[in-house]
C-alpha cells in the first residue's frame, strides 16, 4: 500500500496507508503532493473519525484513487524527541501528567466514509477525504437478545461480535447484575456501537473504542466515571504513556494553551436542571432527572397506564384533546410526578461537578485523548483552577489537525456531571 503523509518544521507528522495504491507508483506521488490537511477526532461515546483534504485538478482525481469504503491506517504525532524533553517541564509540576520515552505516535484503522468536494471561485477543488477508525464498521450482526447474563456478559458479547478481543477495561459497579426475565435487554443490528452507547448512558458508564498503540488493534473501555485507575490504563495503553492527565496553562510556566473559552452549562429555562429521556435496551424509555443544585440523578418511568385510563375515561374527542393539551403545557416537573404520571426507580448522587465546561486551543499533542483527566492551572479562571476537592474534569472531545503550518488541537473539557448527563446534556 502507498504511504501518504505531510512533515512539518516542528517535526508534526501524519501518515496513511492506503489499500489499493502500491507505493512508489506516480498515483502515490501525487496524492503526496496533494495533501492540504489532516484532521482526527476521538471523543467520548463516539467513532473516531477524520478528514484528509487534498488539492483536486481535473486531469488525476484524487476520489478516484482514494474512493469511499477503501481501508485505511492512520499515524500521526511527533517525530523529534526533543518534544518529549520539553513535556517534561510540566510533568514535575503534574505527578500525572501524561508523558511517554519513547517516539509520540497515535495509530488507528478504518474506512473511507462520506467523502465530499469543496469547489471555491479562486477555480480551486479540494477533496474531503473522510474517514472512520474501526475495522469491522460495515459488520452486521442478527437481532438479539439477552436474557440468561449479567450486565457485564451483554458488553462483552457485542465487543467480541464487534471483532474487539481486548476487553480487560470493561468494568462497572452494576456488571455482576443479573439480565433476566422482565430485566431482558434486546440488541438490533443496526448499529452495535449505539446499543453500547445507549447502555452507558443507562447505567452511567464511559464508553470509547481506540486503538492498541502497540498493537494496533481496537480496544474497549466502558467503566464508571469514578474508576480514575481503569481510565487511566485504558489511556496509557492508547498512547504508549504513563500518567493519567494533561494540565492546561493558559499563562506562564509553560503555556500550551493559545485561547479558551469557559462557561457554567445550564439548560434551557436557566435553572440548571434538565429531564432526558433514556432508552433502554429491552426497548422501553426511563427519564432521568439532574438537579443542579443537589448534584442528584433521579431516575423515573412514565405511568403510561394511568395515562391511557384518564384519556378513556373523557367523553369526547374534544375533552381528550384539552386534556393532551394540559399534559402538554405543564411546567413543573414536580407537578407530573405529584399527579402519578411518573414513577421513581430510584435515586444516586451524580459525579462530581456544577456544569463547567471549556473549549481549548492548543499546541498539538498526540497523548492527549478523551476521555483522560483534565487539569487546569495559570490563566484559568477560579472555579476551574481551584475547584473544591473531588471535582473531577474530562476531556470529552479532542481533534488532532495537522497542515503545513503545525500541529493544533481543539479540546472539550467537561466536569464528570456534565459528562456523564448532568447539566444541559440531552
Amino acid at each position: 500500500m502507498a504511504t501518504l503523509g505531510l512533515s512539518n518544521f516542528d517535526s508534526s507528522f501524519f501518515s496513511v496507508l492506503v489499500e489499493g495504491i502500491p507505493g512508489g507508483t506516480p498515483a502515490s506521488k501525487y496524492l503526496t503532493d496533494k495533501v492540504i490537511s489532516f484532521e482526527v477526532t476521538e471523543a467520548i461515546g463516539k467513532m473516531i473519525t477524520g478528514t484528509i483534504q487534498f488539492e483536486e485538478d481535473y486531469e488525476f482525481k484524487t476520489s478516484e484513487s482514494i474512493k469511499r469504503f477503501a481501508q485505511i491506517e492512520i499515524q500521526w504525532g511527533y517525530k523529534n524527541k526533543e518534544q518529549i524533553q520539553k513535556d517534561a517541564y510540566t510533568k514535575i509540576k503534574n505527578s500525572s501528567e501524561l508523558f511517554t520515552s519513547s517516539q509520540l505516535v497515535r495509530v488507528g484503522k478504518g474506512y473511507v466514509n462520506n467523502p465530499s468536494w469543496n469547489c471555491g471561485s479562486d477555480g480551486k477543488m479540494v477533496y474531503n477525504c473522510s474517514f472512520m477508525c474501526y475495522d469491522n464498521i460495515w459488520k452486521q450482526v442478527d437481532n438479539k437478545w439477552f436474557s440468561a447474563d449479567t450486565k457485564k456478559s451483554v458488553v462483552v458479547k457485542t465487543l467480541i461480535d464487534m471483532g474487539i478481543i481486548s476487553v480487560e477495561f470493561v468494568k462497572f459497579d452494576q456488571e455482576k447484575d443479573i439480565v433476566s426475565g422482565n430485566t431482558s435487554i434486546r440488541r438490533d443490528s443496526i448499529s452495535m456501537f449505539r446499543f453500547l452507547h445507549n447502555l452507558a448512558l443507562e447505567w452511567q458508564c464511559l464508553f470509547r473504542i481506540d486503538f492498541d498503540n502497540k498493537l494496533k488493534q481496537p480496544i474497549a473501555l466502558f467503566c464508571n466515571y469514578h474508576d480514575d485507575k481503569t481510565i487511566e490504563l485504558f489511556c496509557n495503553r492508547i498512547g504508549s504513556s504513563l500518567g493519567s492527565s494533561i494540565l492546561w496553562e493558559y499563562k506562564g510556566g509553560r503555556r500550551n494553551v493559545m485561547s479558551y473559552t469557559c462557561q457554567f452549562s445550564s439548560a434551557e429555562g436557566g435553572s440548571g436542571d434538565s429531564v432526558v429521556a433514556v432508552p433502554q435496551g429491552n426497548g422501553q424509555i426511563i427519564f432521568r432527572r439532574s438537579i443542579a443544585k443537589t448534584e442528584e440523578v433521579i431516575y423515573y418511568r412514565l405511568n403510561a397506564g394511568k395515562m391511557q385510563v384518564e384519556m378513556q375515561q373523557q367523553g369526547s374527542i374534544a375533552a381528550q384533546t384539552q386534556l393532551l393539551s394540559r399534559w402538554m403545557k405543564e411546567k413543573s416537573f414536580d407537578e407530573l410526578f405529584k399527579q402519578g404520571y411518573f414513577t421513581k426507580i430510584n435515586s444516586n448522587t451524580a459525579p462530581q461537578g456544577v456544569g463547567l465546561t471549556a473549549n481549548i486551543e492548543a499546541i498539538g499533542n498526540p497523548l492527549c485523548t478523551a476521555p483522560a483527566r483534565a487539569k487546569f492551572g495559570l490563566g484559568f479562571p477560579y472555579p476551574f483552577s481551584r475547584m473544591k476537592s473531588g471535582a473531577v474534569f474530562y476531556q470529552t472531545s479532542v481533534t488532532h489537525k495537522i497542515d503545513k503550518s503545525g500541529y493544533k488541537m481543539s479540546v472539550m473539557c467537561a466536569d464528570a456531571y456534565t459528562v456523564s448527563g448532568g447539566i444541559g446534556v440531552a
